[in-house]
């Protein structure tokens, strides 16, 4: 991230950056910017990164609506932490038939749903998907190298 933010000139060459540099470097590239932020699948938080981040980018300033920080998360009380109880959107997971519109039709390689293989695995796969959208393009690109790896 440094390295597309300011070009790697902060690099100390053994891949070692100071937060404050990092924050610093993310900040000017990001500058008045229209930007979307991902932090994907938190896990473990550094509150005070977070808040240090937060409030130099101001991203609970609801007046900017050109700028967005999404953050990921399956563990509640991380999230909650991070943005506070207003700002949280807890996703269902999907139904059986969006899961199952996933596993069969996920690229050019439609499945076929009558293929004695996907008949036998067709709940299972909705079962072990747990509405969980990656659970079923998984169980898609599984199935398709089993079908069509026979051809």
């Amino acid at each position: 991230m440094l390295k597309q933010c300011d070009g790697g000139q902060r690099d100390s060459g053994d891949g070692s950056v100071e937060v404050e540099e990092l924050l610093d470097a993310l900040c000017k590239a990001l500058g008045s910017q229209s930007y979307i932020l991902v932090f994907d699948g938190i896990w473990d938080i550094n509150l005070d990164w977070y808040f240090r981040l937060k409030e130099r980018l101001e991203w609970c300033n609801k007046s900017n609506q050109s700028r967005l920080i999404i953050i990921t998360t399956r563990l509640h009380g991380v999230a909650k932490r991070m943005v506070g109880p207003n700002n949280l959107y807890r996703m269902q997971p999907f139904s059986y038939e969006v899961i199952w519109d996933l596993i069969i039709g996920r690229s050019l390689y439609r499945l076929p749903t009558e293929h004695p293989k996907v008949v036998k695995m067709k709940d299972e796969m909705i079962y072990h998907s747990h509405g969980l959208p990656l659970a079923a393009t998984t169980f898609s690109t599984i199935m398709q190298n089993r079908i069509y790896g026979e051809e």
